[in-house]
């Protein structure tokens, strides 16, 4: 539990993520799915309480499937030495963990925080000041 409270920040930024409370608990969706712990699940199952019904079932659509799928298919997160990783590039670590961004169409424009941290990403790469591999974009 240290660990994952030492790391859960590091995640927000993997997963390009705002700190939302749709994002967040989209996060928990995540950590579920990856690492089954049940503070996870809690947040998963009670926090969307505090959304209305019709952007509870948006979050539903466009977050919970990636969310589940992402976290069953990579690599187990808690487990990661980030403090070794510090120059290596989001997109090489997102590959060698199995993990992606919730590139699904649509999501983007319907989330006004997550379309900000993009467009903030994509003006950086632009720019030049984004040293990374290249992803889909």
């Amino acid at each position: 539990m240290l660990r994952y409270r030492q790391t859960h920040d590091l995640y927000h930024t993997l997963f390009s993520l705002p700190p939302t409370l749709v994002h967040e608990l989209s996060l928990k969706v995540v950590e579920l799915s990856n690492m089954s712990l049940p503070v996870a699940g809690l947040s998963s199952a009670f926090g969307p309480l505090r959304m209305t019904s019709s952007r509870r079932a948006l979050w539903r659509q466009d977050w919970v499937p990636w969310a589940l799928r992402t976290g069953a298919q990579g690599r187990s997160l808690v487990g990661v030495y980030w403090e070794k990783r510090w120059e290596q590039g989001l997109g090489e670590l997102r590959r060698e963990l199995g993990v992606q961004r919730n590139d699904e169409f649509g999501v983007e424009s319907r989330w006004r925080g997550y379309r900000e941290l993009r467009e903030m990403e994509r003006n950086l790469r632009r720019k030049g000041e984004w040293v990374d591999e290249p992803e889909k974009w």
